[in-house]
């Protein structure tokens, strides 16, 4: 009998329809442009990772690592990543970086870039970014 090679099977559901339009958006490089670090993995692939894990049934963030055991980081990240890299402090330390640069600011670039890359008719938007309060009885 030949030696065929270790055939690894994950089962990937929507999720390289998500990861296609993460990347027509372009919302890895916008992240990492916007919040640059110098981490083993950069940002925008923690975020989004993050994204494809929350659209699976979302783990708790700790267990990212644990999530990522049993996918195909090629398909789905665009790079084959060592799931141990996804630790529970370098999701900290993204999320820390993001909240000072402002989570709003890069929503806010994540959603015009995807109004322009998909030609979405903004005549008729509004973003209210001011604070509601209602008093009385």
């Amino acid at each position: 009998m030949e030696n065929l090679p270790d055939i690894d099977g994950f089962t990937v559901q929507h999720l390289p329809i998500v990861t296609a339009y993460a990347q027509k958006i372009g919302v890895v490089e916008i992240i990492n442009t916007l919040v640059p670090t110098q981490m083993e993995i950069d940002a925008g692939t923690i975020i989004l990772g993050m994204v494809l894990d929350t659209l699976t049934g979302r783990n708790p963030l700790y267990r990212l690592n644990k999530y990522f055991e049993n996918q195909d980081t090629q398909l789905l990240l665009g790079k084959k990543i060592d799931p141990l890299k996804f630790s529970d402090y370098t999701v900290g330390r993204v999320l820390d970086r993001i909240h000072d640069y402002g989570a709003m600011k890069v929503f806010s670039q994540i959603s015009l870039q995807a109004l322009k890359q998909f030609n979405i008719d903004r005549s008729h938007l509004s973003f209210d970014t001011t604070s509601v309060s209602v008093h009385g009885d």
